[in-house]
């Protein structure tokens, strides 16, 4: 199996460069950043891309700082504070208002984007993550809306509304993944199988009802966590991910698929096919 790795402080990069890549106009940052996201000023989805954007730049300052000493310097972990501190007042209320082109200006610089890069490195020895690919996103994105519209459709069961409301989050982060990156959509990921599981462990009979969810919690699995022998070796890694997130989905995926993924989605969609009279 072989796969891409990358990094929080790559993936803040990136983020940058996406910025950089918008015209440097005198309309309010709100107009500029809603009009390249295509969404409504404002909206619910624009205020979670912008809260999303800044704690993922507090915990890669947070990151360096864990790292001071044990494997960066002290002034490269101020720089790395400093570049993640100066990119989130771009995502800050304080910012909407201002004019676009004043706030790129300042805000997304050459100087911050190099301090990124030379973290980089340092950040994916202690936090590597496995890459989705652009090709992988869309393919998740509509199982995700296909089991989002069979449980809109089923009638009502234990755990149905935080079902679906946790695959829509899913949907968001997929949608916009660059605001969001990986760790949060693996967040975003455990917290749906919880989800899954609870109501499961409710009512038995609740896992034939939610076939394509499952289908879909499975692929994003296997496009988004690393194998287990791939972070062997690392002393220190995210905390969340190795105690948490990462038990409970591998002991879904070993509670549901013991036949395999293949399998399991043949019997999916025998199970949709049946329930629509096919």
């Amino acid at each position: 199996m072989t796969f891409e790795l990358t990094d929080p402080a790559y993936e803040i990069g990136d983020l940058a460069q996406w910025l950089i890549g918008l015209p440097a106009a005198t309309s309010p940052t709100l107009k500029i950043l809603s009009l390249a996201l295509d969404l409504p000023d404002g909206s619910y989805e624009y205020l979670e891309l912008m809260a999303a954007a800044r704690l993922r730049l507090k915990r890669l300052g947070d990151l360096a700082q864990t790292m001071l000493g044990g494997g960066i310097s002290a002034d490269r972990c101020n720089e790395v504070k400093q570049a993640a501190d100066n990119l989130a007042f771009v995502f800050h209320p304080a910012s909407q208002t201002t004019q676009w082109a004043s706030v790129l200006g300042s805000h997304v610089t050459t100087k911050d984007g190099f301090a990124f890069a030379m973290f980089s490195p340092h950040a994916q020895r202690v936090r590597p993550l496995r890459l989705l690919g652009d090709g992988e996103r869309p393919l998740l994105l509509m199982k995700i809306e296909e089991a989002i519209e069979q449980l809109e459709k089923d009638e009502d069961f234990f755990g149905r509304s935080e079902i679906i409301a946790s695959m829509e989050r899913l949907k968001l982060v997929l949608t916009y993944f660059r605001f969001f990156g990986h760790e949060m959509a693996i967040s975003d990921l455990a917290s749906a199988v919880a989800k899954v599981k609870v109501a499961s462990e409710k009512d038995t009979s609740t896992i034939k009802r939610v076939g394509l969810t499952v289908t879909a919690l499975v692929a994003a699995m296997e496009l988004m966590l690393l194998p287990a022998n791939a972070i062997q070796g690392i002393q220190t890694y995210n905390d969340f991910y190795l105690h948490q997130a990462k038990p409970l989905l591998l002991g879904f995926h070993e509670k549901f698929l013991i036949e395999g993924p293949e399998a399991h989605r043949k019997r999916a969609g025998a199970e949709v096919s049946d329930a629509s009279g096919g």
